[in-house]
């Protein structure tokens, strides 16, 4: 069962260790625990650790406060490759139960550098939260609009 975990506030993960990234297409309007409602992008981030295990996090973007909230299931910290898509699976359906509908950004089929460039501009790889942009529209920060994405977006709309 994933809890909220508020020491993290992001994932320190190099682009090699990243297994996979899905995305949400839509930002519902949510009210995480102890937050105000609002606006959230989800992320779901399989990463690997250091003695060849895996983690599945989501990463929750909460657009207004533009502050981070991750969630892990703290009895699958560390689970084996072969176990990863069972707990990536329960990821997805946690996620799903607040209205997300995510897309997989099929990380490891990109390039290096396609895959380093979505490291460096999603908000859950950095240690400190993207600022507004001028005129306070949160929107021109967010860069998570690979083609795909936005035609997943779009087509997500209707």
């Amino acid at each position: 069962m994933f809890a909220s975990e508020p020491r993290i506030r992001f994932i320190p993960a190099a682009r090699e260790q990243v297994v996979s990234i899905l995305a949400s297409l839509n930002k519902p309007h949510i009210a995480v625990p102890g937050k105000a409602a609002q606006e959230v992008q989800g992320y779901i981030l399989g990463v690997g650790n250091s003695a060849g295990t895996l983690t599945a996090f989501v990463y929750l973007w909460l657009s207004e406060t533009r502050e981070p909230v991750v969630y892990i299931d703290p009895e699958r910290l560390r689970v084996a490759p072969a176990a990863y898509p069972e707990a990536e699976s329960d990821a997805v359906a946690f996620v799903e139960s607040m209205g997300f509908i995510l897309e997989n950004l099929n990380y490891r089929s990109l390039s290096p550098a396609q895959q380093e460039e979505l490291v460096k501009s999603l908000p859950c790889f950095q240690p400190e939260p993207p600022s507004a942009a001028p005129g306070g529209d949160s929107r021109a920060v967010e860069k998570t609009d690979l083609p795909q994405v936005r035609l997943a977006r779009f087509l997500a709309a209707f």
